[in-house]
């Protein structure tokens, strides 16, 4: 059975937990970046898409920081997790990336489109 690590991505743009919500904005609508992890240190906080940004913030003042998007803990998989596993996470929280932990470390994330094209090729 395929895993997760086979399909890990390790996002370029990265920003910490206290960033505006607007400078992540800006970022992203200056970028070919389609998802921003989102760290408290060296501590994964969240990943975020910029669409799901858009929608999350349509109540939210975007002078607030981006920690205030990830109050809830945020859904990840670990990487020895199926990618059938993803999948179901993935339609369950309607995003199309999740991060990988190993323990409390962040090694990746995952995209929906990749496991579609290897789900087609399999």
């Amino acid at each position: 059975m395929m895993t997760n690590k086979e399909f890990m991505f390790m996002p370029r743009a990265i920003v910490q937990h206290n960033t505006k919500i607007s400078d992540v904005i800006n970022y992203l609508e200056n970028s070919s970046e389609k998802c921003i992890l989102v760290m408290n240190n060296e501590k994964f906080v969240g990943l975020i898409t910029k669409q799901e940004l858009h929608l999350a913030i349509q109540n939210i003042s975007t002078n607030s920081p981006i920690r205030i998007l990830f109050q809830k803990k945020s859904a990840y998989l670990t990487k020895n997790d199926s990618i059938i596993k993803a999948k179901l996470l993935m339609s369950n929280n309607d995003t199309s990336v999740v991060a990988v932990l190993d323990g409390e470390e962040f090694i990746g994330a995952i995209r929906k489109v990749d496991i579609m094209l290897q789900l087609y090729h399999w």
